[in-house]
């Protein structure tokens, strides 16, 4: 069905329908009352934020420095169900990073990470567009641009901005609204197929090694004064788990597995997600062996932890449901290895990653640096929120404002509710969905 050509009659009622059920934005402070605060005002007073106006605490949420942009591409992969479990497992009889596990001696492997939301898009449009409001950029809000986002900011610092997949750009309506949203180019399982010859794939695209190697072939190509943003989606770590008929299973015994072994999917879900890892292994390889090596830097994550891993309903388990890799190639030495271990959420990437490239302004501040050498004082202050209400500290976990769901972590330690902490976490979360509510009802004539 995905690669049905539905007649007009048909592609009609769809644009219809999708119209009719897109998120309506609502009232500006939808966010800020579900989250626990009256106004703006008081949500960025949890946060720290002395400003008063609407404007003034909306340029607070910014960052704010001077670009020096070093000229280094940026290559960011949200891989697909790329849980963060297996790669406690991994072993000679439970190898499920394959090639992966050789590149990581000379990576940031942040382990002690979180994803904001359980789906796929929900994720893409947290990451690059900072919104707890999804869908925003499809549906009858698609031709608004939420300029703070991350493409922006690489346009405004001389960035060519490429978004890749494995799959069907149609999905989502990503071959419309990324170029909205300030994509140059959209590049998809359609141009893959036309590129290179005989590419085969799932339903749901080309296998992910088509896209690995056309984002090499063009950071080849790309001139050194054109520094190159791209963001690459995969797919093939989906269910139904299918892989190219060329490539070689891991024979897994599930008797093996440490988790959860309840799902029937389980062995075909760790063989896509090893081969997922194989490929994206080649990849850095080859980009560290390429003359685009030195002004590269190679970034990625999951979009949402796997599906066949279990509910992590106990409470030992409940730390990993939200977990992913957050792994940063190119990036040099970090100087404080402990930085690795704190908590965080996708929604500190970005604040760490343009960084290293120099780009100080243009995007919204959602979190932290995580390269920042943690003192005692960020250490008790560090925080992996989400936008389905959870959050975390370095000793606990809780649903926002519940206080009675704390959870110590590790099971058996001892911690206690902090009032504040939960306060700025709420703030955090209801500030960036008064930020697009607003700027919407603006866009739309509606304030």
């Amino acid at each position: 069905m995905n690669n049905v050509i539905p007649n007009g009659v048909t592609a009609l009622y769809n644009a219809w329908d999708a119209y009719r059920t897109s998120t309506d934005i609502g009232e500006e402070d939808t966010g800020l009352k579900g989250f626990g605060f009256d106004t703006y005002q008081s949500a960025a007073r949890a946060y720290g934020i002395t400003a008063t106006t609407p404007e003034g605490v909306q340029a607070a949420l910014m960052a704010s420095g001077r670009n020096q942009p070093n000229g280094k591409n940026l290559v960011f992969f949200q891989m697909e169900s790329w849980s963060a479990e297996p790669f406690k497992y991994q072993s000679k009889d439970m190898d499920v990073l394959a090639g992966l596990k050789d590149k990581l001696h000379n990576a940031w492997l942040f382990d002690n990470f979180d994803a904001t939301h359980h789906g796929t898009h929900p994720a893409l449009e947290a990451i690059l567009y900072n919104t707890p409001v999804t869908p925003i950029t499809n549906g009858k809000y698609r031709h608004i641009q939420l300029d703070w986002g991350v493409p922006f900011a690489m346009k405004k610092a001389g960035y060519d901005t490429l978004f890749v997949t494995s799959g069907q750009s149609g999905w989502r309506e990503l071959n419309r609204v990324l170029f909205i949203q300030s994509f140059d180019e959209v590049i998809d399982a359609a141009t893959l197929r036309a590129k290179y010859a005989g590419a085969e794939g799932g339903i749901w695209g080309v296998w992910d090694s088509y896209m690995f190697r056309y984002i090499q072939e063009r950071l080849a190509q790309q001139p050194k004064d054109r520094p190159l943003f791209i963001y690459a989606m995969s797919t093939t770590n989906h269910p139904p788990y299918e892989l190219p008929s060329d490539y070689q299973p891991f024979v897994f015994d599930i008797h093996k597995w440490p988790g959860d072994k309840g799902s029937e999917h389980l062995i075909p879900n760790l063989q896509t997600y090893r081969y997922a890892n194989d490929e994206l292994a080649k990849f850095v390889s080859a980009i560290e062996a390429s003359p685009a090596a030195a002004r590269t830097v190679v970034a990625a994550t999951g979009d949402h932890n796997v599906r066949t891993f279990g509910q992590y309903a106990t409470p030992e388990s409940q730390v990993l449901r939200q977990q992913v890799p957050f792994i940063v190639w190119g990036a040099g030495k970090l100087s404080c290895p402990s930085a690795l271990h704190q908590v965080g959420s996708h929604l500190d990437m970005f604040p760490t990653l343009l960084p290293m490239l120099g780009i100080h302004t243009g995007y919204l501040m959602t979190g932290r640096d995580l390269a920042e050498c943690p003192t005692a004082r960020s250490s008790e202050e560090t925080m992996a929120i989400t936008f389905i209400g959870q959050a975390r500290s370095n000793h606990a976990i809780w649903r926002m404002g519940s206080p009675n769901t704390l959870a110590c972590q590790p099971i058996g330690s001892v911690c206690e509710w902090n009032a504040a902490q939960d306060a700025k976490a709420r703030a955090r979360v209801a500030l960036l969905d008064w930020n697009v509510r607003r700027h919407i009802q603006h866009a739309t004539g509606r304030k």
